[in-house]
């Protein structure tokens, strides 16, 4: 597997990183600067790291952040975001970019007084990725005594999104890496990545597997039939099934993100209805599976491995 991500960089011009403080104390003498630094070792590869900063939609639903946002405009490698703060009518202006291999900016301004501007390098570490973040905080020198309540709280996001992004993202994508899962986000992109499309690759596995109806319960309940993740429930004969695998980046959907026969995805918030199986009867599509009732076992056949059917 290819660990680096190869997409074209549309940034002609930056600043390199070891200017960046020297130049801004430049910009204007009466300006006050201070900042921090973060370092962490991230599960997994540069390719699926990269992704997690293009996907702009995961903050809504993993960092509780983003409600309230409009996109002013974004290419491949770039995206200016307008972002409302709470319930006031506080905008803050964030913009994003990939502006060298393994070299991200963010540059956020806050009420016009603050202006925020951080640096994310992230080198390949066998199957973790280091992530250095450093951050400058800009503002007039009246605002001085607000700086280090302002980067502490700053300090304590990063901290925080890295152990939510760790525990809901990271270590499930390392694993669909290690069970030969591939993504079209491979070569992700803040245009890619914020499509709710189909962007799983399964790998190759038998064309054929069972499991048996006797051993789901009438609660509802993950289970793996072959190569394919699945949220089951019996009702009497019959079985309902939804996808345990979101088919658009491999989120593990479980029993809570079902709410009135509807999964939601917890990454990105797509919804897909249950599907009703009976013995005999038609069956279920989804990606290039199908699965089927067949008397007592529940079949999942493997329709093509290259297709990728669109999901209802």
């Amino acid at each position: 597997m290819d660990k680096n991500n190869l997409a074209p960089i549309e940034v002609e011009l930056f600043m390199q990183p070891d200017r960046l403080e020297q130049s801004l104390k430049k910009l204007h003498p009466g300006a006050t600067i201070s900042g921090d630094e973060y370092t962490s070792d991230i599960p997994g590869y540069l390719n699926d790291m990269e992704w997690n900063f293009f996907d702009e939609i995961h903050r809504i639903y993993v960092h509780n952040t983003y409600h309230d946002m409009l996109k002013v405009f974004s290419g491949k490698s770039f995206s200016v975001n307008l972002v409302k703060w709470g319930n006031w009518p506080i905008f803050i202006q964030v913009a994003n970019a990939k502006v060298a291999p393994n070299l991200f900016y963010q540059t956020m301004s806050v009420l016009g007084i603050f202006y925020v501007h951080q640096v994310m390098q992230l080198e390949q570490l066998d199957r973790q990725v280091r992530l250095r973040r450093r951050w400058f905080t800009m503002s007039h020198w009246l605002f001085k005594p607000m700086h280090k309540p302002f980067n502490r709280q700053l300090m304590k996001l990063q901290v925080k999104q890295d152990i939510e992004d760790n525990e809901q993202i990271r270590y499930r994508r390392l694993a669909l890496r290690d069970a030969g899962f591939h993504f079209v986000t491979d070569r992700a992109d803040f245009t890619n990545s914020n499509r709710l499309t189909n962007n799983v690759y399964f790998p190759a596995s038998e064309p054929l597997a069972r499991f048996k109806v006797s051993d789901i319960a009438e609660d509802k309940q993950n289970i793996k039939v072959g190569i394919l993740e699945l949220l089951v429930q019996r009702e009497g004969a019959n079985v309902r099934v939804w996808p345990g695998i979101c088919p658009h980046e491999g989120a593990l959907m479980k029993p809570q993100h079902i709410c009135e026969g509807v999964a939601q995805c917890p990454w990105h918030g797509r919804k897909f209805k249950g599907a009703l199986l009976v013995s005999g009867g038609e069956p279920w599509q989804f990606m290039d599976f199908e699965v089927v009732l067949e008397q007592t076992e529940l079949v999942v056949r493997r329709i093509n491995q290259a297709l990728q059917l669109k999901v209802s």
